[in-house]
């Protein structure tokens, strides 16, 4: 991957576009909760996308870097 530049490209724009994603919905769900508890459970379940998608962006700013 370290030598492939469109692909590292690739991933750090699905790492940018899932960030985006996550964030919209959080902050969606933030805005639509009456109290901390309806607030939790899409918090809760935004997180593995969450991290799945900072990884990508790792990955991609990475191959980025790395461009022997």
């Amino acid at each position: 991957m370290r030598n492939n530049k469109k692909l590292a490209v690739l991933i750090l724009i699905i790492g940018v576009l899932g960030l985006a994603a996550t964030a919209y919905f959080i902050i969606n769900s933030y805005f639509k909760a009456k109290n901390i508890s309806t607030l939790l459970k899409p918090v809760a379940i935004c997180f593995i996308p969450f991290f799945i998608s900072f990884a990508f962006l790792r990955l991609g700013i990475d191959g980025l870097i790395n461009k022997k």
